[in-house]
């Protein structure tokens, strides 16, 4: 059964922001080093995937619960949100570096 355009929408928006807030661990390792006050480690890089990875994987799976019917629209949301903060980390990087 298909669902209204404003619901498929909502969470859609819903799941590029937490898609977005999941990239915040890895802008928290990268940004440091981008401005010098710390070193490049790949602990804390680990660190920041795995807790990023976490974080996604929780989110997915509570979704999951709570909103089945939109789970599919929230998880392409997560998706292109996670995916557009990335490539604004990476282009932070370029251009720094």
């Amino acid at each position: 059964m298909p669902l209204a355009a404003g619901c498929d929408i909502a969470f859609g928006f819903g799941g590029a922001f937490v898609g977005a807030i999941g990239v915040v661990p890895m802008f928290c390792a990268v940004m440091p080093v981008l401005h010098g006050t710390k070193r490049a480690g790949i602990g804390r890089g680990m660190a920041s995937i795995v807790i990023s990875f976490g974080f996604l994987m929780v989110a997915g799976g509570i979704a999951w619960m709570v909103i089945p019917k939109c789970f599919l629209t929230f998880t392409v949301g997560m998706v292109v949100g996670y995916f557009a903060m990335l490539a604004l980390l990476y282009a932070l990087a370029l251009r720094r570096s």
